[in-house]
């Protein structure tokens, strides 16, 4: 019996043993995460950075304390999830060159390092 019972927690030892525990950056956890409409002003190719003009809630109902932090500032964006109108994948460069002053729909997320663009959408 004592045989049995060693060798169990000599099995549990090393199966908790061996687990592999993962962390992650605090700057990768999202706190806030928001649809916006809003309009491109200007993107930045070499930072990948978007700066928004005329921000609002898809609510439509004015919200100050939400949509100021974000408006005229530049924001760090993921540059894999830019769409056009019709689904497709946009660059940074097309952007610059044709579609500034466009109305987007953005989802906009907020970690320790502050607001970051994760999706847009062009609405034309």
């Amino acid at each position: 019996m004592k045989r049995k019972l060693i060798g169990f927690m000599l099995a549990a030892l090393l199966l908790f043993n061996c687990s592999t525990v993962f962390a992650l950056d605090s700057g990768a956890l999202f706190t806030e995460i928001r649809y916006y409409y809003a309009k491109i002003y200007v993107c930045d190719t070499q930072q990948n950075e978007a700066i928004l003009v005329n921000v609002s809630l898809p609510t439509g109902i004015p919200d100050p304390a939400l949509t100021e932090p974000i408006e005229y500032t530049a924001l760090p964006i993921v540059t894999s999830t830019i769409f056009g109108s019709k689904g497709q994948k946009l660059n940074m460069e097309v952007i610059n060159a044709y579609l500034l002053d466009s109305p987007v729909r953005v989802l906009v997320g907020k970690n320790d390092y502050g607001y970051k663009i994760l999706s847009m959408e062009f609405l034309r």
